[in-house]
Parts: C-alpha cells; sequence; structure tokens
C-alpha cells in the first residue's frame, strides 16, 4: 500500500525517467547565440535539413538566417540549440529565439522561447509555414527528450513559455513532444489550431490531373484562356537569372500593390522589412535554383505574377500580383493553372498553397494538412493567469464593442 502510494505521488516523476532511459542516447547540447555561430552552422544545417523528416523551405539556413538579418532587434536574441552524439555529429537542431513577448497590451511581458521566422511586427509578417524542430530520422525520440529535459532544467527559470508556431499537425515531433512533456510534471502544453495548408498532390501529366477537376471547372478555365486570347497575344515568362529579377521584382509589387491599394488595403509589399525579407532571399533562392516567379503577359505587357519556392519536389505558393481585370476573366486561375502544368512537367510531387483557407485554393484541391500551434509553460501560475487576464480582456472589448453597435442601432438587442 506505501508503494502504492509513493507510485502515485511520484508517477509523473518515474514515468519520465522510464522514457529518457528508454530513448536513452549521449548528446551534448550547445547554445547558439552570436551571429558568427549562427554563420558558422550553415555547412551542416542543409546537411541535417535533407536527413530528417522536416525539410522544409522555410528551415533551410538560408531563411532563418535571412529572417533574423532582417527581424532582430534588442527584444530578442539567438538561442539556437545544437544536439550533437558523442562523435560528434549533428543530430538535432532546435531554431529558437527568445524574446519578450505580451499575451494582451497592457499586460507584464513575458519571457518567451519562440521558432526564428516568428513574431514580426503586424503588416511585416512573412508568414513562415512548416516550422519546426530539425532531427535526424530515427533520433526524433532521444532528441526531443534531451531538449525537454534541457530547457527544464539548464535553462529552467530563464523563460516563461515555449511557443511553437506553425507545425503541420502530423509530425512526427509533435507526437514525441506531447508523450515526452506528459512523462513530466514540471511543464504543461496546450495545442491550438493555426489553420490548414491546401495542397495539390501532383500526377504525372496536366491531362491526369484535368481528370480530377469538375466539368464546370475545365470550362470556366478554357472560358478564361479564350476571353483573354481575344483581347491580345497571351504569353508566360520565367525569371531566370539576376538581372530579370532586379527588374521583375519590382513588377511583381507594382501588381499586388495595385490590386491591393484598389481595394483599400496596403498590401504586404508597402512593409520595408517585408521587401528587404524578400529581397535578400529571392536572389538566395534564384542562386541555388529554388525561385519559382512566373508572369502572365498580354501583347508584351504583364499583367499577373505569381512568386513561389521549388524545393525538394515541392512548389510552395507565396505571393502574387494579379491585374484587375473583366469580371469574365479570373487571370489567378490561368496562372495557378499554368504553374501547375508546369510544376508537373518539371517533376513536381506537389504544389502547396500554404497556410490560409482561402476560397479559390479549394477550387484546385480538397486535400489540406492542418496546422498546429504548442504552448509550453513551466506548470506554475503566472503565465496562466497572465494568459486568463489576456482573454478575459479580449473578451471584454468585444462585449463593449457589441454594446456600443446595438447603442448606435447599428445592431439590435437579443429579445
Amino acid at each position: 500500500m506505501q508503494n502504492d502510494a509513493l507510485c502515485n505521488c511520484f508517477g509523473y516523476s518515474f514515468r519520465y525517467k522510464d522514457r529518457a532511459a528508454k530513448n536513452k542516447m549521449s548528446l551534448q547540447v550547445t547554445q547558439i547565440k552570436t551571429e558568427e555561430q549562427f554563420l558558422a552552422l550553415e555547412p551542416e544545417w542543409n546537411a541535417l535539413l535533407q536527413e530528417s523528416d522536416q525539410n522544409e523551405i522555410a528551415l533551410t539556413w538560408e531563411w532563418m538566417y535571412t529572417w533574423w538579418h532582417v527581424f532582430k532587434d534588442p527584444s530578442r536574441a539567438l538561442l539556437i540549440l545544437t544536439l550533437r552524439n558523442l562523435e560528434g555529429h549533428l543530430v538535432g537542431i532546435a531554431p529558437f529565439q527568445i524574446m519578450k513577448a505580451s499575451p494582451c497590451p497592457s499586460l507584464p511581458a513575458i519571457r518567451q522561447i519562440a521558432f526564428l521566422g516568428y513574431g514580426e511586427a503586424e503588416g511585416s509578417e512573412i508568414c513562415s509555414d512548416y516550422l519546426n524542430l530539425i532531427i535526424r530520422k530515427g533520433d526524433a525520440p532521444a532528441v526531443i527528450t534531451k531538449i525537454v529535459d534541457y530547457l527544464t532544467n539548464d535553462l529552467a527559470g530563464q523563460w516563461d513559455e515555449v511557443l511553437l508556431h506553425a507545425i503541420s499537425e502530423d509530425s512526427e515531433n509533435i507526437r514525441e513532444l506531447k508523450a515526452t512533456i506528459g512523462s513530466t510534471a514540471k511543464i504543461k502544453y496546450r495545442q491550438a489550431d493555426k489553420g490548414s495548408c491546401y495542397y495539390v498532390p501532383l500526377p504525372k501529366s496536366w491531362d491526369l490531373f484535368l481528370t480530377t477537376q469538375s466539368g464546370n471547372f475545365k470550362r470556366k478555365y478554357r472560358y478564361y484562356l479564350k476571353q483573354l486570347s481575344s483581347k491580345g497575344r497571351v504569353t508566360y515568362g520565367v525569371v531566370n537569372t539576376a538581372e530579370e529579377l532586379e527588374k521583375q521584382f519590382d513588377t511583381l509589387a507594382k501588381l499586388h500593390q495595385k490590386r491591393w491599394v484598389s481595394k483599400g488595403r496596403p498590401g504586404v509589399f508597402s512593409s520595408k522589412p517585408f521587401l528587404m525579407f524578400h529581397g535578400y532571399f529571392s536572389k538566395i533562392a534564384l542562386k541555388n535554383g529554388w525561385l519559382h516567379l512566373r508572369f502572365l503577359y498580354l501583347d508584351d505587357n504583364p499583367i499577373a505574377a505569381i512568386y513561389s519556392f521549388a524545393y525538394d519536389g515541392k512548389v510552395s505558393f507565396y505571393q502574387a500580383g494579379i491585374t484587375p481585370m473583366d469580371n469574365d476573366i479570373s487571370l489567378g486561375t490561368l496562372m495557378i493553372g499554368h504553374c501547375i502544368e508546369e510544376s508537373i512537367s518539371q517533376g513536381m510531387r506537389e504544389y502547396d498553397f500554404m497556410r490560409g483557407s482561402d476560397a479559390y485554393k479549394k477550387t484546385w484541391t480538397k486535400t489540406y494538412r492542418k496546422m498546429t500551434t504548442i504552448r509550453i509553460f513551466p506548470n506554475k501560475g503566472k503565465v496562466r493567469l497572465l494568459r486568463v487576464l489576456g482573454a478575459v480582456k479580449v473578451r471584454l472589448k468585444k462585449i463593449v464593442y457589441l454594446f456600443q453597435r446595438i447603442k448606435r442601432g447599428v445592431m439590435r438587442p437579443i429579445s
């Protein structure tokens, strides 16, 4: 009886030790805190990424370092964790930063560990999707156990919350993380839905792809092309050189801005940090063969553009610029169709529309990956209290807003 009571009392501790023993692997953790150290990781970073199950464009060294170069500020610091085995081989990277964050304006700031690629000011968001821990295949249990142990012991008291943003819900790392955190009483986690990434699994040919689309869709596609062709000569263009990129990136930005300004909205290319990031990264992507910048021309005049990245067999749609046309022509549909057809001809396995549930994405595919965010926090009251206060404040603001609308006669109270 006494032994049973002790086991119940210290159950979390025993389960954590059992799991740690099962996943025992001698790993050395090093904190990367300076840009010099970050730069020195370049040769190993992408090599590990290609050995992992998390090989995504936003996890490349180039994307992460460019993001840090543009968005670093006094409120945040590098806190990248590298994990090496006894032979000194890199088997895991936790691409972290630590920054000050507030659950709600006017509430005290907390110390938040988050992925690099997250936390830009509103209007300058790069929207890095598929962020994750980078772990060599087969090593996730041991690496994640070590990361959790390092966070809860070596870094204990140095953070209030770990925020792991925009991870694919089907990631093995999430399953391992949940199991590891569930084995210790020191920390807790919460998971929240962060939308979906719709994508098209690409077949062997464009004709095969069209068989998956409705008759109505195919009729509309042919109609749009016929209507546009009646207005002039229709051609498509590809950016292949640095000289072309210099000119055409500006064309992309102008096309995008023209459309959004006409709707009374600023458009993402109005943000200097956004422009700076993509000014740097598009050049890197071109050099590495990752850039997928395509244009639609009418009589040699650019009327639409799609800015994407081709990486590891997948084309990731990032941004577009579309000239407003007659209601009976959808330039966006024509551009996406061209890009999908080209991606198939290049042997790509997937065309990913990235995060967001916009209606146009669902006309192309019903297949999606759910994205999630994990919040990890010490099993104590401070952060939870601040989160509750923040949620209460948001709800109160909504109630006040609704009351004001009722008072102005915009809404009627429920009788």
